[in-house]
């Protein structure tokens, strides 16, 4: 019985401090409601958003997770000019799967020879072998590619013939005027 006062006790005393009644805009924190407002807005870009959710302090797995349904936004961000940066700087182990995606569907806008458009999955596994592989640019990758142990040992989704394509074929030049 005297352990139960305290417990009855704390919530009259939690009343009769004064609290005041929650309001719906002050049910949720300021964060809650800047976070909702910045993932709905059509105007921002998947990139855009990420930024913005980063500087309120919300994690790169927070952000993805809230990004999940924007299919260039939802794996690690990035957009065509980091992408860009990364392939023409021998950086492909540290491409994002949102970057593969983001590059192959812009390569795919400017090079007819081009139709790739990576679902989720393939991006990630694309992102994962370059790195696992130490893949970091298209001689390594057209190394990698020409032996047809590594080829046959490729995920089931991932095409040797795309990667080449988009990786090695394709000039990343050509994007030079889509970058933002």
């Amino acid at each position: 019985m005297t352990r139960m006062v305290p417990v009855l006790i704390a919530p009259v005393l939690f009343v009769l401090s004064g609290c005041m009644m929650l309001t719906p805009d002050s049910a949720f924190p300021t964060t809650m409601i800047e976070t909702n407002r910045i993932v709905n807005d059509d105007a921002l870009t998947a990139q855009e958003k990420r930024v913005q959710l980063r500087d309120l302090g919300l994690s790169d797995d927070a952000i993805d997770a809230l990004l999940r349904d924007d299919s260039t936004g939802n794996q690690g961000g990035g957009d065509l000019r980091t992408a860009f940066d990364k392939i023409t700087s021998g950086g492909f182990d540290e491409l994002t799967p949102d970057e593969i995606q983001t590059y192959a569907d812009e390569a795919s806008q400017v090079d007819a020879a081009i139709d790739l458009s990576f679902r989720d999955e393939v991006a990630r596994l694309i992102a994962n072998l370059f790195m696992d592989e130490g893949i970091s640019n298209a001689t390594a990758l057209g190394a990698f590619l020409d032996d047809p142990m590594n080829v046959a040992l490729l995920p089931q989704d991932v095409q040797a013939d795309d990667l080449r394509a988009l990786f090695i074929d394709f000039d990343p030049n050509t994007v030079l005027e889509r970058l933002p």
